[in-house]
């Protein structure tokens, strides 16, 4: 399938003296595009010299009045999503009937059409980052559970924060579970380290035991964090950072989340220049 849609791409754009931009619905579609590109040498080789790089019509959307990529959202696949964001638009006729591709040029032109001042290049990625030298780290992210009664959910959220990267350069820190409203779910805390007793009855961290672990608040561990690494980078030799957690999870985009809730994404690429999962 990989090597028809290459081949239908050299046969309409054959010499053509711009390299193609890969779009895609979302993160998650590209994801899945990407792995079966990577399953033939040869076709990721294709990939690189047919298209400059990629991106996706959900996170460019989702920041249109930001105008850069700063807020990211975590979507699982879905065959109406092309559709979803079409009428997140307000587009006329949502109810019409349009082959996929045409509805993904629809959504473009109404992004480029509304916001004239629009650059959309700040939003293409590369398939893969550059070789330079980069400050490679590897972060855990903790997870700790909180129970919004009041939404009838579970949602995750970070716990602890930690990292050792490729100079021996350590840090951890341990986050303060009553930032939110919520109730700690008792065996996420247990994995973070938290004694039992240590719980309240309403799902809230005894003060002892946020001192004893040196608990800091949600900003103030990610702001913690940053800052670290930006010691850890200016200290070494090395041109950029590279982040890497050990699994592919969720643990990075709660992570994300966080530091997108305390407008700290924005710090975060400055410092970080790639990231995944090993």
């Amino acid at each position: 399938m990989v090597a028809n849609f290459f081949r239908y791409i050299k046969k309409n754009f054959p010499g053509s003296s711009e390299r193609l931009v890969l779009v895609t619905p979302c993160i998650a579609s590209y994801d899945v595009f990407l792995k079966a590109v990577l399953d033939n040498a040869n076709d990721k080789l294709t990939l690189e010299v047919l298209f400059l790089g990629w991106m996706d019509l959900t996170t460019i959307v989702g920041n249109v009045t930001i105008g850069r990529p700063e807020t990211f959202k975590s979507v699982k696949l879905n065959p109406n999503r092309i559709q979803t964001l079409h009428q997140h638009q307000q587009y006329p006729n949502p109810g019409q009937k349009v082959e996929s591709t045409l509805l993904m040029k629809m959504i473009l032109d109404k992004v480029l059409t509304s916001h004239p001042n629009f650059n959309i290049g700040v939003f293409i990625q590369p398939f893969s980052i550059k070789k330079e030298s980069y400050l490679v780290v590897l972060l855990h992210i903790g997870i700790l559970e909180l129970d919004i009664k009041s939404q009838g959910q579970v949602i995750p959220v970070v716990g602890s924060i930690g990292f050792q990267n490729s100079i021996k350069g350590s840090w951890f820190v341990l986050l303060d579970p009553q930032r939110k409203e919520g109730t700690v779910v008792i065996s996420s805390a247990e994995k973070l380290g938290f004694e039992k007793k240590q719980i309240l009855k309403g799902g809230k961290l005894t003060t002892d035991a946020a001192a004893k672990h040196n608990c800091l608040s949600e900003k103030d561990a990610l702001e913690s964090f940053l800052s670290t690494l930006q010691a850890e980078k200016n200290e070494s030799k090395f041109d950029k950072v590279a982040v890497f957690t050990p699994r592919k999870d969720r643990s990075f985009g709660v992570l994300l989340s966080a530091l997108m809730h305390h407008n700290l994404l924005g710090e975060f690429f400055k410092i970080v220049h790639g990231f995944g999962s090993i």
